[in-house]
């Protein structure tokens, strides 16, 4: 999705090669990836000659709402204050970086 968002729109093999650069990624698991994605409602795509262009449907914002608000509801009752207590409490640095503020 960042190579998405950050493009605007891109093919597989965009995104393929984009990802490939830091580790190597095989074409036909972007392939999966993005028709999972699509059929999620994440992306759209249309023709382009022999390839599909994608296009993201959610805005970055929309989607990290939507994954912090799944992550609240499974893991800590739809509450934020539980989320936060557990960061604070998961990590001694967080703890300290909260203090020194």
């Amino acid at each position: 999705m960042k190579v998405v968002w950050a493009r605007g729109a891109a093919t597989v093999r965009d995104v393929c090669t984009a990802l490939s650069a830091s580790k190597p990624t095989a074409y036909t698991t972007i392939l999966t990836l993005m028709g999972i994605m699509e059929d999620k409602g994440v992306l759209s795509h249309v023709r382009s000659g022999r390839a599909y262009t994608y296009r993201p449907i959610l805005s970055r914002q929309q989607a990290t709402q939507n994954q912090v608000n799944d992550i609240l509801s499974r893991f800590f009752d739809g509450s934020s204050e539980k989320l936060f207590s557990y960061l604070l409490n998961s990590d001694p640095q967080n703890r300290n970086q909260v203090a020194r503020k």
